[in-house]
């Protein structure tokens, strides 16, 4: 373990040395995830009802707490791992005693940290903005939702890098790399509650 906690302060150091990809990004997710609340807000105050039952205050807290949560799950091995595949990067990690998968994690976990940092006074400015609107009470059990959390990040991680995978059957593999965020984000609850989508 020893041997993995010395690539996360190594990888950490560089994510710090390269904070500026991390702030880009970071805001990027932030701009369209703060236009979603103020779009179905004005659209219930247009029509002057309810969305399946949702109200202002139901939309608001979805969309600040899936800020949140979106910060702290989505990992992208994904690329990082594509790009080594293609580059034929990977040999190099074949003869060291260390599982690859493992490094992969601890290389994101590092880019995961310095962007939570990035990420925080921003989300207090987004409380601050729909402090009114957002219902604090949803959140009942922490135990649950911590283990729920942890449970949510190494699933993504491990789909994430499947999809980093393709890159040993396909040459470019960035069209696998959009699909995925598109369905992740689509079916994930991204750009809307799921509750809005008919019942299939």
């Amino acid at each position: 373990m020893r041997k993995y906690w010395t690539i996360f302060r190594v990888e950490l150091e560089n994510t710090m040395a390269f904070r500026g990809a991390a702030m880009v990004w970071m805001l990027f997710d932030l701009l369209w995830m703060s236009v979603f609340p103020f779009l179905w807000i004005a659209v219930m105050r247009q029509t002057g009802e309810t969305i399946l039952g949702w109200n202002e205050t139901m939309i608001a807290t979805y969309f600040v707490f899936l800020a949140l949560l979106s910060n702290l799950i989505f990992m992208h091995p994904e690329v990082h791992v594509g790009d080594e595949i293609y580059e034929g990067k990977l040999t190099n990690y074949l003869p060291k005693p260390q599982s690859y998968l493992v490094q992969v994690f601890f290389h994101e976990l590092a880019w995961k940290v310095v962007r939570t940092l990035l990420f925080l006074p921003f989300f207090a400015i987004i409380l601050l903005v729909f402090h009114s609107f957002v219902d604090f009470s949803v959140v009942k059990n922490v135990g649950l939702v911590l283990i729920a959390l942890l449970l949510a990040l190494l699933v993504f991680f491990l789909v994430a890098l499947c999809v980093g995978f393709v890159s040993f059957w396909f040459e470019e593999s960035y069209p696998a790399r959009a699909l995925f965020w598109i369905t992740s984000g689509l079916f994930g609850g991204l750009y809307l509650p799921l509750e809005f989508f008919p019942q299939w």
